[in-house]
C-alpha cells in the first residue's frame, strides 16, 4: 500500500497523505511508475454520507507523481469526496499467474474548472 498526492478531473481532487513525498507529491519507485504509466484505468473508493463505500471504475491520467481523474460536480463520487474526504484508488492489472497492482489512498480536494485547467496545465 503506498501513501500519495493525488489529482483528479474537469472537477479534479488533490489529496495529501503522510507518505514519502517531496513538496506533497509522494516519490514512486521506477517500477511503480512505469506501472502507472502504462495504465489508464483504476477504481476509486469514496464514503458516502450513510457510512458506506461507493467503488467505481474510472480513467486517469498520471503525470509526475500525480493522478488526475476528470468527473462530473454532480457525480456521486464528487458529492462523498466534498463530505469526506478519505479515498482510496487501485490501479492494478490481471495476468497469467496472478494479480498485480498499486494501491494509494488519501484525502481528497474537489478542484473546480479554472483551477483544475491550472494545475494541469491546460
Amino acid at each position: 500500500m503506498l501513501n500519495s498526492r493525488r489529482k483528479s478531473g474537469k472537477q479534479g481532487m488533490i489529496s495529501n497523505d503522510d507518505g514519502p513525498h517531496q513538496n506533497g507529491q509522494i516519490k514512486f519507485s521506477k517500477e511503480v511508475e512505469k506501472f502507472l504509466l502504462s495504465r489508464d484505468t483504476c477504481r476509486i473508493a469514496t464514503i458516502g454520507r450513510d457510512g458506506y463505500p461507493h467503488c467505481v471504475p474510472v480513467g486517469y491520467y498520471y503525470d509526475k507523481g500525480l493522478i488526475y481523474i476528470a468527473t462530473n460536480s454532480a457525480s456521486v463520487k464528487a458529492k462523498n469526496l466534498r463530505s469526506n474526504p478519505n479515498c482510496c484508488i487501485v490501479v492494478d492489472v490481471e495476468k497469467e499467474r496472478g494479480a498485480g497492482g498499486v494501491m494509494l489512498k488519501g484525502k481528497a480536494k474537489v478542484v473546480l474548472g479554472k483551477a483544475f485547467a491550472e494545475m494541469k496545465g491546460y
